[in-house]
Order: C-alpha cells, then structure tokens, then sequence
C-alpha cells in the first residue's frame, strides 16, 4: 500500500512540474550579437530572457548553442543554426516566444598582453638569476625572437618565469613566460635572449707588429666584450708589458695570455754561463742552451765540460742559473 501512494505521489509531483512549465511562458529576444566570457556560448550572453518561473529561466539562460575555443574569437551563427541548436539542447522550449534576428554574431571576451610586458617578466627573471650566480661583470642581452601580443581570457593577470636550461653564455638563453588568469595559466610564451658579458681587460692602444716586446704605450685597459669561452685574457698590464704578440695587433684587439709569449734571450745552440749555488758557494761554468728560453724560462743545458745536462732558469741572454740539491 506505502509502495503505491509513494508512486502516485511522484506522478503526482511531475505532474505539478509539467503544469507549472506550462503555466509559465517565456519570451526570448536574441540580439543581433553578443559577448561570451568563456567556452560556452549559454542563450543568457547573447539573448533577454523573461519568464515568471525562475527556475525555468535560469535553465533557458544556461541553454548551451555551441563553444567559442579562443579568447578574441569571433563567431556568425544564422537564425536557421540557432533553431537547430536550440532544439537539440534538450531543455522544453515549448511556449516560448521568440525573437530571432537572421544572423548574430559572437565575440569571446579576452584581454591582450602585450609583446613588451612578456618581454621585461623575462628580462627581470635573467637579471635575478644573474644576480643570483653572483656574476660580477657588467652584462648586457638582445632579444633574438621578441614575442607577439597574446590574447588571454579576461580576469586578473599574473606572471611566471623560468629559464629551464639556465644562463647560457655560448648559445641564446631561453626563457618561458607563462601567462596566468585567475590563478590558471592560459599561455606559455617562448622568449630567446643572446647574453653580451663586459669586463675590464687589456687591449692593444696602436698596431702593434708580431713578436716586438710590447711597450706601456702599446697596451691601455678598456671596458670590452669578453667572449665566454675564453678564460685567458689578461687583466693587469704589467703582464702585458714586456712580453710580445705571436700575432700582429689592431688597436682595440684583447691581449690573451695564450698569444703573449717571453722575448727570447737565449736560443738553442747558444753558449751560456752556467751559475750553480750550493751552500753559499757559486760555481760557473760553460754550457750549451738546449732550447729556446725567456727570462725566468726553464730550458736544458749541457755543462760542455762534463757533458751532463741540467735544468736551468734563464737570468739574462747570458746566463742560466742551476739549482743544486
């Protein structure tokens, strides 16, 4: 007996539903366009709903005719897709009034970040990784491919970004911008940057012919790009002065350690003076250089008197200095 007042009740309820639907009419006026704040396109965003069942208007506001993928993007629906849209929704559109234009044409709302606010997030993301590396020397960077305007949907607009694969001195430094809305992010933008790296380094002041012992007036320190490779340029004069170039030198080239080399003051085959100290005794004697040798150089020599060969280290174009245990 429960069972059956319990199914008669349900009817009963339905029953009551159908009839307050089809005690409320609606009257819909669909405008000739309209503007959408997500995915969906909803009957509410593009049309003026009246109904005295509320809940029944909130289901027509809430009729789904179709998506919009992209903020921005612009859609024509004609009357005749509406209707079939409309129809295939599945919500009672029965004794509704409507007011449908020939066509209405959508637009998704979306808000524009520009090329220049992508580009200083990724420019401030470089300067404190930078800074965190504890790099010293002054720096400088291009923007090798600046990115475009991108749309996103509309919405409070955070940023966020990361060099995935670090600072890079040889090769262009890559830096991901992600592009966040409401806490979602919506884009990922693609920044690439080549790194310029100043220091304080020697360079030659004149032109200055190979293998001529550089002079003061031959070298000055200047603020230039150093290459990142290169570890070997020299950053104190006096490491400079007196040494020569294995290459000629236009005013302005980097002096490198690797291309400086000792003036020769004693060549092999050249016959030297031989200076031993042992116990505060000083011993000479003739010898032969055999090999080439600038000052402080360690070269070989032969004692011509006993035959035995020693190293020694060049003292001037006359002599080597041998130390005896």
């Amino acid at each position: 007996m429960m069972k059956k007042v319990v199914i008669l009740a349900a009817v009963f309820f339905s029953l009551m539903i159908s009839l307050s639907y089809a005690a409320a009419p609606a009257w819909v006026v669909i405008h000739d366009t309209g503007l959408v704040w997500g995915e969906d396109i909803l009957l509410g965003s593009i049309a003026d709903i009246s109904c005295a069942d509320e809940q029944r208007r909130q289901q027509l506001i809430n009729m789904k005719l179709g998506i919009m993928n992209k903020p921005g993007s612009v859609r024509t629906l004609s009357a005749y897709v509406l209707r079939l849209r409309i129809q295939s929704s599945g919500i009672d559109s029965s004794d509704i009034t409507w007011s449908v234009p020939d066509a209405v044409t959508i637009t998704r709302a979306s808000q524009t970040v520009s090329s220049d606010q992508i580009v200083a997030t990724a420019q401030s993301k470089i300067k404190e990784t930078m800074e965190q590396n504890g790099e010293q020397r002054s720096w400088t960077f291009d923007v090798l491919t600046p990115p475009s305007n991108t749309v996103v949907p509309p919405g409070q607009l955070t940023f966020d970004a990361q060099i995935p694969y670090g600072i890079k001195y040889t090769v262009p430094t890559v830096v991901y911008v992600d592009l966040n809305v409401k806490g979602q992010t919506t884009a990922r933008v693609l920044c690439r940057f080549q790194l310029h790296v100043m220091d304080e380094v020697a360079v030659a002041a004149r032109a200055v012919r190979a293998n001529i012992p550089l002079t003061e007036q031959d070298v000055r320190i200047e603020k230039k790009e150093v290459g990142p490779v290169v570890t070997d340029y020299v950053f104190d004069l006096n490491k400079a002065v007196g040494r020569m170039s294995r290459y000629p030198l236009k005013p302005g080239d980097l002096l490198r350690e690797s291309f400086l080399t000792k003036p020769i003051l004693i060549k092999r085959g050249a016959l030297v003076h031989i200076v031993a100290n042992k116990n505060g005794l000083n011993v000479q004697t003739d010898g032969l250089a055999m090999a080439d040798g600038g000052k402080d150089d360690f070269i070989q020599v032969k004692n011509t008197v006993t035959g035995t060969i020693v190293n020694g280290k060049v003292v001037d174009e006359n002599t080597v200095e041998v130390q005896l245990d």
